[in-house]
């Protein structure tokens, strides 16, 4: 099951990178346009991935202790602080890797900084939205058995009463 998650997340993530390189292709880019923005939209999902699956699961219980105002408040903030910090990660790494060239660094950062933070916003806010409904479900399935097992346990005392007055 937990690997089964893992692959889903690492899929989600990769296909998050390719977002705006497949919207390219659509809208009739160069090939080679196409294939640069795919590389470092990967690079962005990887870096932002790795970010946010250390940070969120650490920090999520945290932050759903806040008041509901707050809460959503403080989780857009770590989200998009997140996708910055994984942007300035991907960018440095194919100016490293000279994908794009070193004087056109802050140009692409302030570009894809942007698309980054609502893909990112996007994807973790309903990741989030998941986690807390299917949390909800597992508590209300659990408190529903707890009270069908109670019921049951009543009626049996019931009939072992009737049984007993016989």
């Amino acid at each position: 099951m937990r690997t089964a998650r893992i692959f889903l997340q690492v899929l989600a993530s990769l296909a998050a990178g390719l977002i705006p390189g497949l919207l390219e292709w659509v809208l009739g880019f160069s090939p080679n346009d196409v294939f640069t923005d795919c590389v470092i939209g990967l690079a962005y999902s990887a870096a932002i991935s790795a970010i946010a699956w250390s940070v969120l699961p650490r920090a999520i219980p945290i932050i759903l202790k806040l008041p509901r105002f707050f809460r959503w408040v403080t989780l857009i903030v770590v989200i998009t602080a997140i996708a910055a910090l994984g942007g300035f990660i991907a960018v440095y790494a194919v100016t490293a890797l000279h994908v794009i060239p070193a004087s056109a660094f802050w140009h692409a950062y302030s570009v894809g900084v942007r698309i980054s933070v609502v893909i990112t916003l996007i994807f973790a806010l309903s990741a989030t939205v998941h986690g807390i409904l299917t949390s909800r479900l597992n508590h209300i399935t659990a408190q529903l058995k707890e009270q069908q097992l109670a019921e049951e346990r009543l009626r049996q005392a019931a009939t072992e009463a009737r049984l007993s007055s016989l």
